[in-house]
């Protein structure tokens, strides 16, 4: 007997939180807001990073990069940064709510650089070692 699930339930629940989250701080990203026309340029760079990560093939790992890259450009301490707080928090709390998941799963966390096995780092020595 075959059971079918809807398309929701097979899709993988930290790449649909991703891209939620992801979605939602574009759309707070591109509200203006008092205190921000120092760092607009910025908050526009930002903002463009953020779609490009939305519009990659899907993985995961394209779409944790542009949250993990968001969360630390908004943790610094520029006047502008300190407005987006909001942005700033929902990126941190999903990126620990991501990472816990992972744990629970046995996963490794897709804010983690990848590691590559002794084979790999041998293979792309002798690649980039052999370039002119």
């Amino acid at each position: 007997m075959e059971i079918l699930l809807p398309e929701l339930l097979r899709q993988d629940p930290v790449k649909v939180q991703l891209e939620a989250t992801l979605g939602k701080l574009t759309r707070l990203l591109s509200i203006r807001r008092p205190g921000t026309q120092d760092g607009e340029a910025e908050i526009a760079l930002e903002l463009r990073r953020l779609r490009d990560g939305i519009e990659k093939d899907g993985f995961a790992a394209d779409r944790s990069r542009a949250l993990k890259r968001l969360a630390d450009w908004a943790s610094g301490g520029e006047e502008c940064k300190k407005k987006l707080r909001v942005e700033h928090l929902l990126a941190g709390d999903v990126i620990g709510r991501t990472e816990a998941e992972c744990s629970r799963r046995g996963l490794a966390s897709p804010y983690s650089e990848p590691q590559f096995s002794k084979e790999d780092e041998a293979a792309i020595d002798r690649y980039f070692g052999s370039s002119p």
